[in-house]
């Protein structure tokens, strides 16, 4: 068979087999990255995920490329949130980015609900992690999200900090947080890209003291 090249008119079994392949690929089973990026909402430029178009690293001017394994990961777990369980456990090994996988997860339900839902109500979310991975989760959230998050750290004294945009996050009571959060409209979509963060000894030495006391 004639080859269709260049400076001359393709023949027509070279048309009708440029055509069938054409018809190929448009048919062909999506990959497991796209399948994944497609069901989280996961951007997509030039075949590589990405966090999102407007989203532009503080101090970088690029965008947050994700990790080939990523995209899956989020999938999942956005999967399972809708599932019977209701939730699951990512255990992937250290350095493989699960800190910015599981903060991808929220990210994208919020834009799925935006998108999706008829009249959403939008909640702020919880995150507990040991005292010392709390730095890095904040460290993450303003790396890849900028300002996109409003974080409550809920550990410590304000008084007793030194730097000055941690001790302007860190709420100082029980009673602080919870006014914060009775402030937050439920039909603002705002609302949902609050974060509280804090650690398993906090929620447990406060919220039962709460619990005692009312």
């Amino acid at each position: 068979m004639k080859q269709g090249v260049r400076g001359q008119w393709p023949t027509s079994e070279w048309v009708e087999s440029a055509h069938k392949m054409r018809l190929e690929k448009v048919s062909a089973p999506s990959s497991p990255l796209e399948d994944a990026c497609g069901y989280a909402g996961i951007p997509v430029i030039h075949g590589v995920p990405i966090l999102s178009p407007e989203n532009i690293r503080p101090g970088t001017g690029r965008t947050t490329i994700l990790r080939p394994w990523q995209p899956s990961a989020i999938a999942w777990l956005m999967g399972q949130l809708g599932s019977p369980l209701q939730g699951g456990i990512l255990s992937d090994a250290c350095g493989m980015g699960k800190t910015l996988t599981s903060l991808c997860v929220i990210y994208f339900l919020i834009q799925r609900k935006m998108e999706y839902d008829w009249s959403p109500t939008f909640r702020a979310s919880l995150i507990v992690v040991p005292s010392s991975d709390i730095p890095q989760w904040v460290d993450q959230i303003e790396r890849y999200f900028g300002s996109k998050f409003n974080v409550l750290i809920f550990m410590g004294d304000p008084e007793h900090l030194q730097d000055s945009n941690r001790k302007q996050r860190t709420v100082k009571s029980t009673a602080d947080l919870l006014k914060k959060l009775d402030d937050l409209d439920p039909s603002d979509p705002r609302t949902a890209y609050t974060l509280v963060v804090t650690t398993y000894d906090t929620m447990h030495l406060r919220t039962t003291r709460l619990v005692y006391s009312s």
